[in-house]
């Protein structure tokens, strides 16, 4: 039989008895994905249809091709170290498995969104540094040291209503500072 022929033949076969050989995979590797064995047939079928001096002295077809796809399946099953998933690989040191994109997305790693929140901190800084002695106080009492107005007007002997528009002055200021990154 001609080289050409043959490649029909094996052409037919294969559109012919591939749900067949997909089963016949199936039934052997039960953990093997649709696209994996999809792979093996097409594999298969490329290595066969290329090599048409071997194709002709195969007599039997059929046999032929489940018997080479028993070796393909030992060869699976020899090699059982399979290829991990990129979304799914084992982080070091821990059990769990997690997504490659957490591992590898940092949330530090973003320089631009760092250099943008150091600019804001150094305005509110710069900003706070340029408030009044008084006001700055106050604000700094009030908001970073969490004492109210109460406790600073007993503390430092001050009216209540003098601290509070210390303070509505300093907020005033600082809201002017930093009007650019509302």
């Amino acid at each position: 039989m001609g080289s050409a022929k043959r490649q029909i033949e094996i052409t037919e076969f294969f559109s012919k008895e591939q749900e067949r050989l997909r089963k016949y995979i199936r039934s052997r590797l039960t953990d093997m994905s649709e696209m994996d064995i999809e792979d093996l047939l097409q594999d298969l079928f490329l290595n066969l249809f290329n090599k048409a001096d071997i194709s002709l002295h195969i007599e039997n077809l059929a046999a032929y091709i489940y018997r080479s796809i028993q070796n393909r399946i030992i060869d699976y099953l020899r090699k059982k170290n399979k290829a991990l998933s990129l979304d799914e690989i084992i982080a070091p040191g821990e059990g769990s498995v997690s997504a490659l994109g957490d591992m590898i997305a940092d949330p530090r790693a973003d320089v631009e969104k760092r250099l943008i929140q150091q600019e804001l901190y150094d305005t509110i800084f710069a900003a706070i540094n340029k408030l009044e002695s008084k006001q700055k106080a106050v604000w700094i009492a009030t908001e970073i040291e969490n004492y109210s107005f109460r406790e600073l007007s007993l503390l430092w002997e001050e009216p209540i209503g003098t601290l509070l528009a210390r303070k509505h002055r300093a907020l005033k200021n600082l809201q002017v500072a930093l009007k650019d990154y509302k």
